[in-house]
């Protein structure tokens, strides 16, 4: 397995371009699973763990947006815990402490999976999904995303760049 490192969006955007094959690395929380018991077969990966640009999050007026590499530790503890409480109090079922420590909120909705933690709430919240290639950004609700287990809807030459989620619902549920 050859790795490859992304440096921007905009590199791992040509990355994905020249080979749409190539599949994203980040927490790895699933995906070394996959790879270690054979389920997935994978010539090469682009990590993206070190695109500042994905691991960083700020309000935005009514709305906070997330980037892809965001850990669940960063949600469950940083400030972003006091603007969604929703979403830390899912954070905190999620795994062991070296899970939330690794595991990202971007790889969770990728990975579509039925016991996704944070798909819930990120339906109940009506949050937004921006989906980055060459070619452009685009908007999709997250079950415009997941169309089935393990099963998400846009091309291989995107990256789930960033989520847009409400950030006037104070209160958890």
């Amino acid at each position: 397995m050859n790795f490859l490192i992304a440096s921007s969006t905009e590199d791992l955007c040509e990355l994905l371009a020249e080979d749409p094959s190539r599949q994203l690395l980040a927490g790895g929380t699933d995906f070394m699973v996959e790879v270690n018991f054979r389920h997935r077969d994978v010539s090469e990966v682009i990590a993206i763990d070190r695109i500042e640009e994905l691991k960083q999050w700020r309000h935005d007026g009514d709305s906070v947006l997330i980037g892809s590499c965001v850990t669940y530790r960063e949600i469950e503890r940083g400030a972003l815990s006091t603007l969604i409480p929703a979403l830390a109090q899912s954070a905190r079922t999620i795994g062991s402490p070296q899970i939330r420590n690794t595991g990202t909120i971007g790889g969770n909705l990728a990975t579509a999976s039925p016991a996704g933690d944070m798909i819930p709430v990120l339906l109940a919240l009506g949050a937004l999904v921006n989906v980055r290639s060459r070619s452009g950004v685009r908007q999709l609700q997250v079950d415009e995303l997941i169309t089935g287990v393990k099963l998400i809807r846009f091309v291989r030459m995107s990256l789930l760049n960033q989520l847009r989620s409400c950030a006037s619902v104070r209160k958890s549920f």
